[in-house]
């Protein structure tokens, strides 16, 4: 008869799993910039406005994508407020 599987990794697996889903949920919770949204000078402004509001003024935004392949966004770069703060004091918009 074959081994049968050790009944630890099913725990382990899932242990990663909820970790990542935990993750995944905290950082679509978050302030982000979502590249699939219209983001314009004026939301990010407001976004680097409410982000000092709340204390956090030395964060950022993580940057998310729209995940093809699963329900949800991927983080593929990230923003630090003072960075957001420069290149949006340079635009002639403001």
């Amino acid at each position: 008869m074959g081994k049968s599987p050790d009944p630890r990794c099913g725990k382990v697996e899932f242990s990663i799993w909820l970790k990542l889903s935990h993750w995944r949920q905290m950082l679509e919770d978050a302030d982000t910039i979502k590249l699939d949204e219209n983001n314009t000078i004026m939301s990010l402004r407001d976004k680097l406005i409410a982000l000092g509001r709340s204390g956090n003024d030395d964060g950022g935004f993580p940057i998310l994508k729209k995940d093809l392949n699963e329900d949800g966004y991927r983080m593929v770069g990230y923003i630090g407020a003072s960075e957001l703060g420069h290149a949006l004091s340079k635009s002639l918009f403001l």
